[in-house]
């Protein structure tokens, strides 16, 4: 079970192990985590990463004067900050990976799936160029003798002529399928 999973806050030890991906750090763990620390306390220093940051204090205890009766006095004198006591909340750390661009899979278990990833074979998605494209690059480009490549022209005629395409469509499905091998750049023609 991932252990950080129903955490609702993160001290930085915590936050820096889940975000390098260890539920078990070791000692050879330690150079990633201190960097990972470093940096959640440098986002905390400058606001970019929200926490409860809590006071480290020293006591100074000062005795009484016995004559008076006076009780001890005991100070707690501001000691900078105490940095292993400090927590960060769930959504602040999940938050700021984001911004960073990260989403370490112990803070993100269920990440959702990238939408701009197209699979590889959409079924259910057709429109007559897709259709003329696919076509297009069976017809001419997955198998073609590369000492004789298809020149654009018979690629733009065969797909008027099958597929009903205007020249500029089909000048521009030729553009799309032409591997970059077969790209020429310039002025010179790309047969």
């Amino acid at each position: 079970m991932n252990p950080y999973c129903l955490k609702s806050g993160f001290t930085l030890w915590e936050a820096a192990a889940a975000i390098c991906n260890l539920t078990q750090p070791s000692r050879s763990d330690d150079f990633a985590l201190q960097s990972v620390r470093r940096d959640l306390i440098d986002a905390i220093k400058s606001g970019a990463l929200k926490a409860t940051v809590v006071s480290a204090y020293r006591t100074r205890v000062t005795p009484g004067m016995s004559i008076f009766g006076e009780p001890d006095r005991t100070e707690h004198i501001p000691n900078g900050t105490d940095w292993s006591r400090t927590t960060i909340p769930r959504a602040d750390l999940l938050t700021w990976c984001e911004q960073k661009g990260i989403r370490p899979p112990l803070l993100f278990p269920d990440s959702p799936p990238d939408k701009s990833a197209i699979p590889a074979d959409l079924p259910d998605y057709h429109t007559p160029a897709l259709d003329a494209l696919r076509a297009a690059i069976a017809q001419f480009w997955l198998h073609h003798d590369p000492n004789r490549p298809p020149k654009k022209q018979d690629i733009i005629e065969w797909l008027i002529k099958n597929h009903g395409m205007t020249p500029a469509m089909a000048s521009h499905i030729d553009q799309v399928i032409r591997p970059e091998s077969r790209r020429k750049g310039g002025n010179t023609s790309n047969n």
